[in-house]
């Protein structure tokens, strides 16, 4: 778990090491991370909890469980967490910008 929780706050560019990642993971404290992005690998540790301890993972994937896995991992950084977003973005480092969510196509999946 804790390797795909790195993996995904480097791609929301979170200034964290593995080691911190792991710390954090299992409740240790680190020194040279801002309060965010400890809250952020928190957020993630909790997504990943959800989908792991609450049988979701074994559950078809639906609308409503993709909503409340963002609504955990952005839970105190966006006041529409849980919802398709509704403003274009970016991924650093490339040029691509993802379409537009259409939520009557994702919810169909």
């Amino acid at each position: 778990m804790v390797d795909s929780i790195y993996k995904q706050a480097m791609l929301e560019g979170v200034a964290t090491t593995y080691s911190d990642t792991e710390n954090i993971v299992n409740g240790g404290k680190v020194m040279n991370m801002t309060s965010n992005d400890i809250a952020k690998v928190i957020n993630l540790k909790r997504a990943w909890e959800f989908i792991l301890n609450d049988g979701v993972i074994s559950y078809p994937t639906n609308y409503a469980i993709l909503c409340q896995i963002n609504s955990i991992i952005e839970d105190g950084f966006s006041c529409v967490a849980g919802r398709l977003r509704s403003v274009p973005v970016t991924i650093g480092g490339s040029t691509y910008m993802p379409p537009m969510p259409i939520e009557q196509m994702i919810k169909m999946i």
